[in-house]
């Protein structure tokens, strides 16, 4: 047996990469907007892997063992029919972003209402992280203290698969991969 925190250290990784991605976002919007649209599609696939995570492996597990423990409706339980609304959210910004997107960079035109998604995006997706961490994350690490040691290695093999699966379905535009000045971006210094 393997404790659960792993597990929700797993969690709070994600999170953590995805803050990285959000912060990436708000730095190349003003220093390189040509980079966005790469760190845009690495921000949405992460986090259509983190929340099909949740949805497959950590939300069945907190489920079964709330059956186990109580027949009540628990803030977590409402917590995670909550989430599942959330998710739907989230993709919903995620699917409005990637069609502005599609193509080449944002014509001119379209510049604000891309930018505003963007904000949309990253202010729904911060506001579910923090509820998870003071809600559900708290729950499990206190409620289910030991779990069968293979929710970790399902975890990372269903990322792999998730990721594999969603990256082939997201179209690569090379022209985004890197900074289109060559080599690394450089600071201005005031």
């Amino acid at each position: 047996m393997k404790s659960l925190n792993a597990t929700t250290q797993l969690v709070r990784d994600e999170h953590k990469k995805l803050r990285g991605l959000f912060r990436q976002l708000e730095v190349l919007r003003s220093r390189s907007p040509q980079m966005v649209t790469s760190v845009i599609d690495e921000t949405c696939s992460e986090i259509q892997v983190y929340l099909e995570l949740e949805e497959k492996l950590l939300f069945p597990e907190v489920h079964r063992v709330l059956k186990e423990k109580t027949h009540l409706e628990t803030p977590e339980t409402e917590f995670i029919h909550e989430a599942l609304s959330e998710h739907r959210e989230i993709v919903e910004e995620i699917l409005v972003l990637r069609r502005l997107l599609s193509g080449s960079f944002p014509r001119p035109s379209l510049i604000s209402e891309w930018d505003q998604c963007i904000r949309d995006l990253v202010v729904v997706a911060e506001a579910y992280l923090v509820g998870e961490e003071k809600t559900l994350l708290p729950f499990v690490e206190k409620c289910l203290p030991r779990v069968d040691a293979s929710l970790s290695m399902k975890w990372f093999d269903l990322m792999d698969e998730v990721r594999v699966r969603i990256h082939a379905t997201t179209p690569a535009d090379p022209t985004h991969a890197q900074n289109p000045n060559g080599g690394e971006q450089k600071r201005i210094r005031a």
